[in-house]
């Protein structure tokens, strides 16, 4: 997932590259997959929104948000 992430932050719009990328997990269980994917991206969208390496838990929980509003899809 590094090399997707790291491809759309080179994009000219990065904040919706990131939020366009799809993770879908059709056996997803209790979710665990799901959630590690929603935690990377949302990191990576909240460092570029605050402009800090590591982002504030404010801006973290705005970015999960998005991110699983946009992002994560599963089914079980």
């Amino acid at each position: 997932m590094d090399y997707i992430i790291e491809d759309k932050l080179k994009e000219a719009n990065p904040e919706a590259a990131l939020l366009s990328i799809k993770v879908c997990d059709v056996a997803c269980g209790s979710g665990h997959i799901l959630l590690s994917a929603a935690r990377r991206i949302a990191t990576e969208l909240a460092s570029l929104r605050e402009g800090a390496e590591q982002p504030s838990p404010t801006y973290f929980r705005t970015a999960l948000r998005d991110v699983i509003r946009n992002c994560i899809y599963g089914v079980d």
